[in-house]
């Protein structure tokens, strides 16, 4: 275990300030200037390894840096994003709540639902209107490339935009034709590809092609790709197959441990 603590901007005087801090747990460090560590094996089972293991502690004031500011996302269809609310303050000094008017940004959004309900075609209409202003990762599990191709051009036809406008700002990653996908192997390669395209939406169609033969990873695998977009602020949408009938019901392929992880399900 490894405790850094960081001086606070505020803290001229360069004395150690408990509303600045930083913990980062790693196996087995040595100690360096500029920081104070604790090294504390003790307890810690062998086998348990710590260094995929990140841990930061500090005030909110120390953190509010890191914060960036609620801003809509276009969610493609209409009055969608009218269910997402900010507060402000009234002319009265009462707190009012107004409609964001589209995703939040940063939000990772799981879309659940039974077969022919639309995912895949709000996902991609999703990905047109916002292919107009920012570079779109689209990552489909389902229908080969082909498919996504032509339905992308069919919306944008109809939405009354050229193809030619978005047409080099979408990145298709075809894992259709796939078997047993393996998160842990296309994770950082997507990581690249996000990277050099400078890319700041992704949209994953389906997550359950992940973990569709072995449920239980269904929470680590989520959390992986939660972790993944967090990480490199990427406004996220997440598309789930629904087992159950119900349409009120919230529970999709991998049970409640992915509504519980991500930012908000639809």
């Amino acid at each position: 275990m490894e405790l850094r603590y960081y001086e606070d901007p505020s803290n001229p005087q360069g004395k150690r300030s408990n509303s600045s801090y930083r913990s980062n747990y790693r196996s087995k460090t040595k100690g360096t200037s500029g920081s104070r560590r604790y090294n504390s094996q003790r307890g810690a089972s062998s086998s348990q390894p710590e260094k995929d293991l990140k841990v930061e502690v500090g005030t909110l004031r120390s953190f509010k840096d890191q914060v960036y500011e609620l801003e809509p996302i276009p969610t493609g269809v209409e009055n969608l994003g009218k269910l997402f609310f900010f507060a402000t303050q009234g002319e009265d000094g009462k707190p009012v709540l107004k409609p964001l008017g589209g995703f939040p940004k940063g939000a990772v959004i799981n879309l659940g639902g039974t077969s022919d309900t639309g995912k895949s075609l709000l996902a991609e209409q999703f990905t047109v209107e916002n292919a107009l202003s920012r570079r779109v990762v689209f990552v489909t599990t389902e229908s080969p490339k082909e498919n996504l191709i032509a339905s992308i051009k069919r919306i944008s036809l109809v939405r009354g935009i050229p193809l030619e406008e978005i047409e080099n700002k979408v990145i298709i990653v075809d894992l259709s034709k796939g078997a047993n996908l393996d998160y842990r192997s296309i994770l950082p390669r997507l990581s690249l590809l996000i990277e050099k395209a400078k890319a700041e939406i992704l949209v994953i169609d389906s997550l359950t092609a992940f973990f569709e033969d072995r449920e239980m990873m269904a929470r680590s695998v989520t959390r992986a790709i939660y972790r993944f977009a967090k990480e490199r602020k990427l406004t996220t949408l997440l598309i789930s197959q629904k087992r159950e009938d119900s349409p009120f019901s919230a529970r999709t392929a991998g049970g409640l441990a992915i509504g519980h992880i991500v930012d908000c399900n639809i």
